[in-house]
């Protein structure tokens, strides 16, 4: 598409300023079952949004067509967008940032991955997770690489492209013993293929899920407890909107007012990191072409910043973070993190257990998205993992209630483990040794 003629065109027509976003989104998903490829998936969505004024009003239109006819017919619906629908949004160009950092966010090698080199490798990790003993069945065994390409340009002269791809594996797989039947897995997530170690990736998939066989519920009370690096993750997933200067500004965070204060314990530091070189959402500049910059939010326990876009950040006057980001050409540009992480201690997994003395160790929760108030920080989840006595792991637990508060759980953190890991959807942190959790068991 020639989009120097499309932007000439929009002029002619009285299209003040005007705003192109194109993101094309692919992947190839393969899944093994009962060691057979059992589906093969190709997917490939693409699509503009086009936005601008016209006689001072603000229209939008996308289209998943890509040409330039069509493109030009979409002036005319922009057009017809402004004039009939009533809007107070404020929308204004932006001219770009002085300066663009360099990341690493796109391998070639992934690309020229062979379907053949994918199933091999699959099954490979199914003959291995199968080797294990009490191992029944595998439940799903997948290989998916996702390739995402975006491009800005506007009418000022801004005209930014990036591309990222990567690599995720999962497999779920059941382990049976008598009548006792217990699911669990492991996923990796990265743009290089030779990092994988069949051999480990396969052992973590059977020891996750054999290790729950024989769990019983553990005693009600309050108990020192370790939460895994997944779990801890997940958790922070779930109440990153707390961060986000959107909800701080429709009053639906508890930190509103806290920047500067203490607010959870000070071994607790939490970043958002858009440089890290390959990371699961790594980006030289969001949605709305800002820069991307590694950020401190939470310091040594003390709240530093929030996330902005270039709205919420005008309306606190201050700098957008580089954190606008939409879902894809359809989707409007919202507060999100990249990289979101709380940064790891330095205790081995094996030393924070120790130091834990008797407790529990958490692996699993479910139901977060029902169990975890995004406002508040309530939660309370089904949950499971390994009872620890004496400083190490004793006996599986299962079929028991987590509950507490984020907010009051990380202010009473004991310890940081050295195992930092990013959840699926880039959001990481490090186990955590909390002082006291309740539980409800038997």
């Amino acid at each position: 598409m020639n989009y120097t003629n499309l932007f000439n065109i929009a002029k002619e027509k009285n299209i003040e300023e005007l705003e192109l976003y194109f993101s094309r989104s692919s992947s190839t998903s393969i899944e093994l079952f009962n060691s057979e490829v059992e589906e093969y998936k190709v997917s490939d969505v693409s699509g503009i949004s086009l936005k601008g004024k016209h006689n001072g009003k603000v229209g939008s239109v996308y289209t998943e067509e890509i040409s330039e006819e069509k493109a030009v017919e979409m002036l005319d619906r922009l057009i017809l967008n402004a004039t009939i629908v009533e809007t107070s949004e404020e929308f204004t160009l932006f001219e770009g940032s002085e300066n663009y950092p360099e990341v690493k966010t796109f391998d070639e090698d992934i690309k020229n991955i062979e379907t053949a080199d994918k199933i091999e490798l699959l099954k490979k990790i199914d003959k291995k997770v199968r080797s294990y003993e009490n191992i029944d069945t595998l439940q799903g065994l997948v290989f998916i690489d996702k390739e995402r390409e975006i491009k800005i340009i506007n009418s000022k002269d801004l005209n930014l492209d990036k591309r990222d791809n990567s690599i995720l594996i999962y497999c779920y797989a059941t382990a049976k013993k008598g009548d006792d039947i217990k699911t669990s897995g492991e996923f990796v997530l990265t743009n290089d293929i030779n990092s994988i170690d069949v051999d480990k990736f396969a052992e973590k998939v059977a020891l996750n899920t054999t290790n729950k066989l024989g769990g019983k519920k553990a005693d009600s009370g309050k108990y020192r407890t370790l939460l895994s690096n997944e779990v801890a993750a997940d958790l922070l997933e779930g109440m990153s909107s707390s961060f986000s200067a959107e909800n701080v500004q429709k009053g639906l965070s508890m930190l509103e007012r806290k920047v500067e204060n203490l607010v959870f314990s000070k071994k607790i530091t939490i970043t958002d990191k858009p440089l890290v070189d390959f990371g699961p959402n790594s980006t030289g500049f969001d949605d709305e072409g800002v820069a991307s910059s590694d950020k401190i939010v939470v310091e040594n326990g003390v709240l530093k910043t929030f996330l902005h876009n270039r709205k919420t950040a005008e309306k606190d006057g201050v700098k957008s973070t580089g954190n606008g980001f939409k879902g894809d050409f359809k989707g409007l540009v919202a507060v999100k993190p990249t990289n979101f992480s709380v940064e790891k201690g330095e205790l081995s997994l094996e030393a924070l257990t120790s130091k834990v003395g008797d407790g529990i160790y958490i692996d699993d929760l479910s139901g977060i998205h029902a169990g975890l108030n995004p406002v508040t920080g309530d939660f309370s989840l089904q949950a499971g993992g390994v009872l620890i006595k004496d400083g190490k792991l004793d006996r599986p637990i299962n079929l028991i209630t987590v509950a507490g508060n984020f907010f009051e759980m990380l202010k009473d953190v004991n310890d940081l483990g050295d195992d930092f890991k990013y959840n699926y959807s880039g959001v990481g942190s490090p186990s955590l040794f909390i002082n006291e959790l309740s539980i409800s068991g038997k």
